[in-house]
């Protein structure tokens, strides 16, 4: 009996350590390691230049938020050449229209301003500025305050190159605001005297204005014999004084930007068919600036064909058999640019 209870014993010990998962009785195996973890995914590339490939054939006037989560920009369905009359629609490649786009049947002299918004893994689809900015005009030349509370875009409407349209707002630099980053805009006004509408022109404009907290203006004008010039307008509490032009600056400047405390600028130089970006710095608001100092080749001069490339504040984009050789500029300070076509 006592043989028989032994044995019974055993297996009952046996079947236990089995249900415990333990290889023998005489001694308790360490547990089984834990799976190895799924790998996780590779990070969401945030600034890429292939970031937008359906927005062909014309994307301008790129302005980046401070906290880089919005971009805004132009865009049309017509490439550039044809945009300034210099090659019909048949010649080049044809866009998809965004959403809600402002626009009529062939109307080539039309861009619209949108912006898309990352979420922490993408961009959103492009969202339209809406109707109280956009019109069947040209929409550019992008800035805005830190809290996208205020806007100050330039407007292009001489649609056919003999003068403004009639049916549309004068050309010239306009302003709106809004309650929060996601309200819609109230209707849009114009800046006034000659940063607004005043002497405004197809062939002679001011544009790509950047007003930083002082509430002073920096921008930059093309004149009979100027390609660009940079100007300073100054705010004296109640209005503006004339613009005047920035010491150091060339005749082929454009598309400045200021930062908050007024002591560096940035901006671009066009050199042939290249843009080189420039930089002015003095220690104080007070004192001169000075000298224009070309940057690093590596974030200054992008060619006017090839491959598409991106740098820290540069990146172009290619037109297909349209290419206008103009500069796409991206900034998380948020630089704005021009508009204008140019074939070079």
């Amino acid at each position: 009996m006592h043989r028989i209870f032994c044995q019974h014993q055993a297996s009952f010990l046996s079947i236990a350590c089995m249900c415990l998962g333990l290889l023998s009785c005489e001694g308790a195996r360490a547990p089984s390691p834990p799976p190895a973890p799924e790998p996780l995914p590779p990070p969401a590339i945030k600034f890429a230049a292939t970031m937008f490939p359906n927005l062909k054939p014309y994307v301008d006037s790129v302005f980046i938020t401070k906290d880089g989560n919005r971009i805004y920009f132009l865009h049309s369905i017509y490439a550039p050449r044809v945009m300034n009359g210099t090659a019909p629609p048949s010649a080049c490649t044809t866009g998809t229209l965004l959403p809600n786009h402002v626009t009529a049947t062939n109307l080539e002299w039309n861009t619209d301003l949108y912006y898309v918004e990352w979420d922490g893994l993408k961009w959103s689809a492009p969202i339209n500025l809406g109707a109280q900015i956009n019109t069947f005009g040209n929409e550019c030349c992008v800035w805005l305050n830190d809290a996208e509370t205020e806007i100050i875009f330039y407007r292009g409407t001489d649609l056919d190159g003999t003068g403004p349209n009639p049916y549309l707002p004068p050309p010239g630099n306009y302003r709106a605001t809004r309650t929060d980053k996601n309200a819609a805009w109230e209707p849009a006004t114009a800046l006034s005297g000659v940063y607004g509408t005043q002497n405004q022109t197809s062939s002679a404009y001011r544009h790509d204005v950047h007003k930083v907290p002082s509430n002073n203006y920096y921008l930059w004008e093309k004149a009979v014999g100027v390609s660009g010039r940079l100007l300073f307008g100054s705010w004296n509490g109640s209005s503006y004084d004339a613009p005047v032009l920035i010491p150091g600056s060339g005749i082929e400047d454009s598309q400045i930007w200021a930062a908050d405390d007024e002591k560096t600028i940035v901006y671009n130089r066009r050199s042939g068919a290249t843009t080189d970006l420039y930089k002015m710095s003095r220690p104080s608001t007070a004192a001169p600036w000075g000298m224009p100092r070309k940057s690093p080749p590596r974030v200054s001069r992008i060619p006017s064909a090839g491959a598409s490339g991106a740098s820290p504040r540069l990146t172009r984009r290619n037109h297909s058999c349209c290419m206008c050789a103009s500069i796409r500029r991206m900034s998380i300070a948020g630089r704005p640019t021009s508009y204008t076509p140019r074939e070079t």
